[in-house]
């Protein structure tokens, strides 16, 4: 089998998942490949099956890439699929995992164009720091966070960003800063390790403070979010918060190109691979 792993020409960061997922490949028999979706003299003619890696710029791109991905599922399998991939890509897919009956962060989400008082919209819901990013982000890209006495800059912020995108507006979690983010991996139909956080906002490097194993109602509430497609994924990564009274609560479901942390699990590179066979039969 001809594999395509999907990257970017430039990666903003170093991919740690790489090494171990090629070495899998190449015990699989696989023969295995990087693309840049952003390199228009790639081609994936010659590949059985195209899988979203490391396309760690699609956000600065959105509309591109995603036209990108319906060219390339004309010829090609491709993983995560293309329909799921375009509900992922807006952030305004948590509500959704709201009505499924996942906890998850408190969001407000906002239209570009759309004229916003942010102080009326704090003091209704008592936040008094908050998180405002784009709707359509990934690696905390324009993710800032405000405080008291910071009213006038959050507003400025806000505004800045409604100007061209949609935004999304969140109350900032103290949990992060002692307990931090737990980052949930699910590959081929189960959840095999959790990569311990800190925040990071725009422009920071990633933290990983260890690693753990899945809880219980980690594992189920994973599945309570993929329920609707869940047969039909090879990964998934549900990241977590901790509120004030403890409960967990979902920050996002990354179904694109997350860092599954496997040198935390190198067991779950090998399930990775493996799920390529079975994804044959997926409808």
């Amino acid at each position: 089998m001809q594999v395509g792993f999907v990257t970017c020409r430039v990666l903003p960061e170093p991919d740690h998942d790489e090494a171990l997922l090629a070495e899998a490949c190449r015990e699989a028999g696989y023969d295995a490949r990087l693309i840049p979706w952003d390199d228009p003299q790639a081609s994936t003619d010659d590949f059985d099956l195209v899988v979203f890696r490391s396309c760690w710029n699609y956000h600065l791109h959105a509309r591109e890439f995603l036209q990108w991905v319906d060219r390339v599922s004309q010829t090609s399998r491709i993983l995560n699929p293309p329909d799921i991939v375009r509900w992922n890509s807006h952030k305004t897919y948590l509500n959704d995992l709201a009505n499924r009956g996942c906890p998850v962060v408190p969001t407000v989400h906002l239209q570009a164009g759309e004229p916003v008082d942010l102080n009326p919209l704090l003091l209704e819901r008592d936040w008094s720091t908050v998180v405002v990013k784009p709707s359509v982000s990934a690696a905390s890209y324009l993710t800032r966070s405000f405080g008291p006495g910071q009213e006038a800059a959050a507003q400025s912020y806000l505004s800045e960003l409604l100007a061209d995108r949609d935004v999304m507006v969140q109350p900032y979690l103290p949990s992060v800063d002692t307990v931090g983010e737990r980052s949930v991996v699910w590959i081929s139909g189960e959840a095999s390790h959790v990569a311990l956080k800190r925040p990071r906002f725009d422009e920071d490097e990633e933290s990983i403070a260890g690693g753990d194993t899945p809880t219980r109602d980690e594992c189920e509430l994973i599945d309570r979010a993929i329920a609707p497609f869940r047969d039909r994924l090879l990964y998934a990564r549900l990241d977590l918060m901790q509120d004030q009274n403890g409960q967990w609560l979902v920050s996002e479901l990354e179904l694109i190109e997350p860092s599954l942390y496997f040198p935390l699990c190198p067991e779950a590179a090998r399930r990775f691979v493996d799920g390529f066979a079975q994804s044959a039969d997926w409808s």
